[in-house]
């Protein structure tokens, strides 16, 4: 069981904001945390910052940057940026000035240390871009933490891991967004290395904090991507162990998002086969949204809506092809009342990525009903402001291709396939290859949809996802038809 961190002070010595915030935090008592950093905020970020004490900018720059790590722990954003934009502008001036080679390097600890608290500056107002979609600028921050702590900060002596694994975490968030999941898997597992020699080089320092943070590089990096990437099988043991490391320090929040992947891991191993299976994974994820609300977590509740919106919509019809019955309808409402609640978020906290989310939901919904056009139109916006916003489209398209060929547009079905194609995600590669199988399949062109079906041979055993399979059993059974008309069509021409 890890012990709490405490400071030693001076008997009648005053504790610093700092000082008691940095207790509060290493102990995991983010309630607590939350509510002292809210009753200091206002007084705090009116008090001048003297930039030339170097030990007074370090405690003023420490204080903001653990301010941050709260606020954005709750989910509150916008606070964590107000924050941490008071000292970033100076931050990165001086970060700037170090990467030209203008000033000194660092001859002290003294000097190390403010660059490094400079660092976790960069990484925290990073931070409050990456929340706001703002990538471009999130990345730039990011690298250079990564520069200058190489550089400036780390020595043989103190190698500076648990810096450099916040660092490698942010850079894989960003990798992770862009869906470029090869360098996001390799930055994550980079990211936990460091947490680990960082838990070897200080055992006596060990915190609560320290497991929440290897927990989140296992569970929101290492898990997330696996699954986005159709191996459930591989995220399935990370996120127990990342709940196994939460379980004794009594942290809820973050251990109820290990348990919302959960679910989807589940979904993605169990959820296709339907009945019990799926009931189970709504029913865990049900579970995390109260949770997520009770907490007031706004961001974190509205997530878990989108993927109960996907395992309603999963649950209704999955065979398109026949009526939708009336239990499938109530999952369709089901589904239409949490994309609702996602368009305020959406629209509140003027979050675009979340309003993509509910567009390509939207199109979901209108195909489970028959209202393809209405379905094409949806996932239409959401590639629309993708683009507007360079984000990736992929599921975007797939979804506007499906609502293509319900309508029969068979060279714009074929097209948003295609270049869904795109990227190194071999989940929605498969996905793409198996429809574009089965729609040339429909069009009786057996050559080019066996040509498809053959490169998902090639690469089926990097995707273990259910849902993949049961498409592929599909496009298999198209193929095969095709096959026999094609046959059956030769044999009438020699006789």
């Amino acid at each position: 069981m890890p012990q709490s961190h405490t400071l030693c002070l001076k008997p009648n010595q005053r504790r610093e904001p700092s000082d008691k915030l940095q207790v509060l935090l290493f102990a995991a008592q983010f309630v607590e945390a939350r509510d002292y950093v809210l009753s200091i905020l206002d007084s705090e970020l009116k008090q001048p910052i003297d930039f030339v004490k170097a030990e007074e900018t370090f405690r003023s720059l420490r204080l903001r940057c653990m301010m941050a790590e709260i606020l954005d722990y709750w989910g509150q954003y916008k606070l964590a940026r107000r924050v941490i934009k008071t000292v970033s502008a100076q931050c990165e001036a001086a970060v700037e000035v170090m990467e030209d080679g203008a000033g000194e390097l660092p001859r002290t600890d003294a000097e190390r240390k403010l660059i490094r608290q400079q660092v976790w500056v960069l990484l925290h107002a990073g931070m409050t871009d990456y929340r706001r979609g703002t990538l471009g600028h999130a990345a730039y921050l990011f690298a250079a933490a990564e520069r200058v702590c190489l550089k400036h900060v780390v020595t043989s002596v103190d190698p500076a891991w648990g810096t450099r694994a916040r660092i490698y975490y942010c850079l894989a968030l960003i990798d992770r967004e862009r869906l470029e999941y090869g360098p996001a898997l390799a930055r994550f597992t980079t990211s936990v290395n460091c947490g680990y020699n960082s838990l070897q080089a200080h055992p006596g320092e060990l915190s609560k904090f320290s497991y929440i943070t290897i927990a989140k590089s296992l569970a929101l990096g290492l898990a997330f991507v696996h699954n986005a990437m159709g191996r459930p099988d591989l995220a399935y043991p990370l996120l127990v162990a990342a709940k196994t490391m939460l379980q004794p320090i009594s942290e809820k929040l973050l251990s109820c998002y290990v348990d919302l992947l959960y679910a989807n891991v589940l979904r993605g191993m169990e959820g296709a086969r339907g009945g019990a299976a799926l009931d189970d994974v709504i029913i865990r994820l049900q579970q995390c949204y109260a949770s997520f609300r009770e907490l007031r977590h706004v961001p974190y509740q509205a997530r878990a809506a989108y993927h109960l919106a996907i395992a309603h919509l999963q649950r209704a019809r999955p065979d398109e092809t026949v009526p939708l019955s009336r239990l499938s309808e109530t999952d369709v409402e089901m589904a239409d009342a949490y994309a609702e609640e996602l368009r305020r978020f959406a629209f509140e906290s003027r979050d675009v990525r979340a309003e993509m989310r509910r567009q390509v939901l939207k199109s979901r919904i209108a195909r489970k009903r028959d209202h393809v056009q209405d379905a094409e139109e949806a996932a239409t916006k959401a590639i629309q402001a993708g683009l507007a916003i360079q984000e990736p489209i992929t599921d975007a398209l797939i979804a506007r291709g499906k609502a293509r060929a319900r309508m029969g547009k068979f060279e714009e079905a074929v097209q948003d396939f295609e270049q869904g194609l795109k990227g190194d995600n071999p989940r929605t590669r498969a996905v793409c290859l198996l429809y574009l199988c089965q729609l040339y399949c429909g069009a009786q062109r057996y050559s080019e949809a066996s040509r498809y079906f053959a490169e998902f041979e090639r690469m089926k055993s990097e995707v273990t996802n259910l849902q993949v399979i049961t498409v592929e059993r599909t496009a298999r059974a198209a193929l095969q038809r095709s096959e026999e008309r094609r046959v059956g069509k030769e044999c009438r021409s020699r006789w």
